[in-house]
C-alpha cells in the first residue's frame, strides 16, 4: 500500500553491506523531520535488482534498535509493473529509446536515430534509455539552496536493463511519484542521481516540487563504520544516535535523547562541508549516556542481574568507554584469580563476619593478620579486582560486599 504525502527514508542496501553511519544518521534525520511535521515515514528498500531479504531485515532489526519508528515499508520488487508501464510511455512520447548495443558498441551508439521499422525489424534484445534532456533541471537543496544543473552534463541513461528490470534512478523517480513524496535526505554523492531523477519527472509531466537535503559525507580515516560494529563495541545506540546527530550541527546541548531532538532538530542547520568522525568525541557521549542508565539495567547489559553491579559498573566510567570496557572490569572481579601469594589473607576475607563498612572490614583484616594497612589494601585490591594498583576500595566495597563469597572463591 503506498501512502501519499510521505516522508521518505531511501534505504538501499545490497546483500553484503552492512547498515553503515552515514546509513543511520539519514534515517535519523528523516525520523526527527516526519515526527516533527507529523507526516508518515516510509522505508523504500531498492531491492529490485537483489535478492536480499535476510540482510534488509538484519537492517531494519538494527534501525528499530535506535528508536527510528517508521508507518510502511514499500519494495520496489512490489511496483514493477509501474516501472515498465511508465518506461513504455516514454517510447511513446519519444522521450526514450531502445539501444540494442553491446558493451564494446556503447560509445558509439546509434540507436537512438533508429526509424520505428528499424526497431521493429530487430530481434535481438534491447535496452530502454532517456534521450538526452534539453533543458535545464532545478531542484531545492534544504541545506545548499537552489541548485541548476546544465543538461549537456547528462548523458542518455537507463531507464530498463534487457531483463526489463529498472534502473536503480528509473526505479526512485517512479517511486516518488507514487508515493508523493515530499522530501529526501541523501548523502552529497547522490547529488548527480538526483538530478537524474528530476529529469525523469520531467519527462513524465510530474511537476511535484520535491525538497532535497544533500549530506556532505562524514570524514574518517577508515573504510565506512558499520552500526553493527559499534554496536559489537560496546557504544550504546541512544549515545550513538546523540552523535551521528550532534555531527557538523549546530544544537542546544550537547548530551541528548531522540525525543529531545524532534522538539529543535533544524536540517538547514546541517554544516555544508564534511564533517569529522572522532572516536575521542563518541567515547565522551558514550560515557554519559551509560551515566543516565538504569542501574539495573546497565547490570543486565553486561550480563548481570543486581542494581548493586550497575553501579559498580559505573564508578568504571572514570577508565572505561563503552559497556565491553566495563564488563571486562566487572568479570574480572568475579573470575577465579591466581591468588596463592595472598593466600592468608584470602581466607581470613572469606571467613570474616559481615560488615557493612569498608573501614570496619579492613581494620578486621589488619587485626586478624598483622599486616600494615598498605599491604592489606594492596592484597585485597588484588583480590577484588584483580590488579595490585591502587584501588578505591572504599568506593567498591559497599557494592559488592553482598558477593565477597563468590568473589574470592
Amino acid at each position: 500500500m503506498l501512502t501519499k504525502g510521505a516522508l521518505l527514508f531511501r534505504f538501499a542496501l545490497p546483500p553484503s553491506q552492512d547498515l553503515d553511519i552515514e546509513d543511520l544518521r539519514i534515517a535519523l534525520f528523516d525520523y526527527l523531520l516526519s515526527r516533527q511535521k507529523k507526516e508518515k515515514l516510509t522505508i523504500l528498500i531498492k531491492n529490485a535488482n537483489e535478492n536480499a531479504e535476510d540482510k534488509i531485515q538484519e537492517n531494519l532489526e538494527l534501525l528499530s534498535l535506535f528508536g527510528t519508528r517508521w508507518d510502511e515499508i514499500v519494495y520496489q520488487s512490489h511496483n514493477l509493473k509501474f516501472y515498465q508501464q511508465l518506461a513504455s510511455k516514454l517510447l511513446i512520447d519519444k522521450n526514450a529509446f531502445c539501444c540494442f548495443c553491446t558493451q564494446e558498441d556503447k560509445k558509439s551508439c546509434q540507436c537512438e536515430y533508429l526509424s520505428d521499422e528499424e526497431v521493429l525489424n530487430r530481434e535481438d534484445s534491447f535496452c530502454i534509455k532517456t534521450k538526452k534532456p534539453k533543458f535545464k533541471i532545478n531542484l531545492h537543496d534544504e541545506i545548499k539552496g537552489n541548485l541548476e544543473f546544465d543538461e549537456s552534463e547528462i548523458e542518455n541513461f537507463m531507464l530498463l536493463q534487457q531483463n526489463k528490470l529498472a534502473s536503480n534512478n528509473f526505479a526512485t523517480a517512479v517511486d516518488d511519484m507514487l508515493l508523493d513524496t515530499s522530501m529526501v535526505i541523501c548523502e552529497e554523492k547522490e547529488l548527480l542521481n538526483s538530478f537524474i531523477q528530476k529529469c525523469i519527472h520531467k519527462y513524465l509531466a510530474y511537476d511535484k516540487q520535491i525538497k532535497y537535503a544533500h549530506l556532505a559525507s562524514i570524514a574518517n580515516e577508515q573504510n565506512k563504520i558499520s552500526i553493527k560494529s559499534l554496536l559489537d563495541d560496546g557504544y550504546l545506540p541512544s549515545a550513538i544516535s546523540n552523535y551521528l546527530i550532534l555531527l557538523g550541527n549546530k544544537t542546544p546541548k550537547e548530551i541528548f535523547g531522540l525525543d529531545e531532538a524532534v522538539e529543535w532538530f533544524d536540517i538547514k542547520d546541517i554544516s555544508k562541508t564534511a564533517p569529522k568522525f572522532d572516536l575521542k568525541k563518541l567515547n565522551q557521549i558514550n560515557k554519559e549516556h551509560i551515566k543516565m542508565l538504569d542501574s539495573l539495567k546497565l547490570s543486565s547489559l553486561i550480563g548481570y542481574s543486581s542494581s548493586d553491579i550497575g553501579e559498580l559498573a559505573k564508578i568504571y566510567l572514570k577508565e572505561a568507554d563503552t559497556i565491553n570496557q566495563i564488563k571486562t572490569k566487572i568479570d574480572t572481579i568475579f573470575s577465579k584469580k591466581d591468588s596463592d601469594e595472598f593466600g592468608r589473607l584470602k581466607e581470613l576475607a572469606k571467613s570474616a563476619p559481615y560488615f557493612e563498612e569498608f573501614d570496619d572490614f579492613k581494620r578486621y583484616l589488619i587485626q586478624k593478620s598483622g599486616l600494615e594497612e598498605k599491604r592489606v589494601l594492596k592484597e585485597l585490591g588484588f583480590l577484588i579486582t584483580g590488579s595490585t594498583k591502587t584501588q578505591n576500595l572504599n568506593e567498591i566495597y559497599p557494592h559488592i560486599k553482598n558477593y565477597l563469597g563468590e568473589i574470592l572463591k
